[in-house]
């Protein structure tokens, strides 16, 4: 058997293949639901016909299908087995993604779990498995692991990255359209005879397996694409305590202040950020770095080592440890490395704990304009994803020159 660490791929040998997402522990009355999807190059389903899950156990392709489900008796866990032929695949169809989630009606962290694992097995040759360490897990959804594309070749990927929220809004994330949600846009349907039995949406096979069930996640609980600014706050002066030596006026750049400065504005920044020596602050200004590599839509090796380069030499950091800020980086861009809106919807979501203190926010924003000015190469989309970073802090971006 060989055994993948997150991360990590492999090559695939032959067409079909056994995939068994495999549980034990949690309540016997909350089994761990596993599900699959076909995404196209979008990284969404092109219809809701390619989610294959317990009230849709077989794509609309014929290659995915869920062959065996099995809840053991007490507290012992369970599996949901797929079979997958990757030779039946749709030509538009570049990831299949493999998830687990908590039900519905109370999607309880993962951690509930005792033990979690995705287990691969070809036709011919070793099974492949990865087990995830659940202890961690806060989150009450989980994309195991995928099948992906790569010149014209299938490869098999250990991913291991958590979800905010259970089924639903993981199936909105993905593109597929939950009872509720009017962001989606289904594919139209043909037409049914009355002899037909329809496929039942996700709401109503939801409400079917867990019946206490009242009110189905949907996209307004999901991770958004398009994430709504808080309204930015009313444009306030530095504090004269925590702003650098002759700080910029309103009809002064401060940008340009920043160029003309850099050693004193980072000396000063170095004083405040040794004020707010915290993992949750370290971890947001590594997911601003991040969410800056990633500004045109992708983390470039250009554009990382850049920011690794920065963060390993950088006084104003240099109060954290700098293991511990690589790690962060590092993890931070492997999630815009495995989808690029996942990332950012985390990194967002780790910046936004910042939102209740408008101090810590302010600095935030301004290292962010630091790491700008250092090289001279603040460009419209860097400068334009800080200034998504500041509204989303319920700040005034044109307080920092962002406009």
């Amino acid at each position: 058997m060989v055994e993948l660490v997150q991360g990590q791929n492999t090559d695939l040998a032959g067409n079909s293949f056994k995939a068994r997402v495999l549980w034990t522990g949690g309540s016997p009355s909350s089994p761990v639901d596993a599900s699959a999807f076909m995404l196209q190059s979008s990284g969404k389903v092109s219809s809701d016909e390619d989610m294959v899950f317990y009230g849709q156990k077989s794509s609309r392709d014929g290659s995915v299908s869920i062959v065996a489900e099995q809840a053991a008796t007490g507290n012992n866990g369970g599996e949901v087995e797929f079979s997958i032929n990757i030779s039946k695949v749709a030509g538009s169809v570049e990831r299949i993604a493999f998830t687990a989630t908590t039900p519905a009606e109370s999607s309880p962290p993962l951690n509930t779990v005792e033990s979690l694992s995705i287990r691969l097995t070809p036709e011919s040759g070793d099974a492949i498995t990865f087990n995830i360490n659940t202890a961690s897990c806060t989150e009450a959804a989980m994309i195991l692991g995928e099948f992906y594309r790569r010149n014209g070749q299938w490869k098999y990927r250990a991913v291991g990255q958590g979800f905010e929220g259970g089924l639903a809004p993981l199936a909105t994330h993905f593109g597929v359209m939950v009872d509720g949600d009017e962001k989606s846009t289904p594919q139209p349907a043909a037409p049914k005879t009355v002899d037909e039995n329809p496929q039942p949406s996700l709401k109503s096979a939801q409400e079917n397996r867990h019946s206490d069930t009242t009110k189905v996640e949907t996209a307004s609980n999901a991770v958004s694409e398009n994430p709504t600014p808080a309204p930015p706050a009313s444009p306030t002066q530095q504090q004269t305590q925590t702003s650098p030596p002759n700080p910029p006026t309103r009809d002064k750049s401060m940008l340009d202040w920043l160029k003309k400065n850099t050693e004193s504005a980072r000396a000063a920044l170095t004083a405040e950020i040794g004020k707010y020596k915290n993992k949750g602050f370290m971890e947001a200004v590594v997911s601003a770095c991040a969410l800056v590599a990633a500004a045109d839509g992708n983390v470039t090796s250009e554009e990382k080592q850049k920011m690794m380069g920065y963060m390993q030499s950088s006084d104003e950091l240099k109060v954290f440890k700098t293991l511990d800020v690589m790690n962060a980086f590092n993890d931070a861009v492997a999630k815009f490395e495995f989808d690029a809106e996942i990332g950012k919807a985390e990194a967002l979501k780790t910046i936004s704990k910042l939102k209740s203190d408008e101090g810590a926010s302010k600095l935030l924003v301004r290292v962010c304009c630091a790491i700008g000015a250092a090289d001279g190469e603040f460009d419209a989309q860097e400068k334009a994803m800080v200034a998504l970073i500041a509204t989303d802090l319920g700040l005034n971006a044109a307080e920092f020159d962002l406009t």
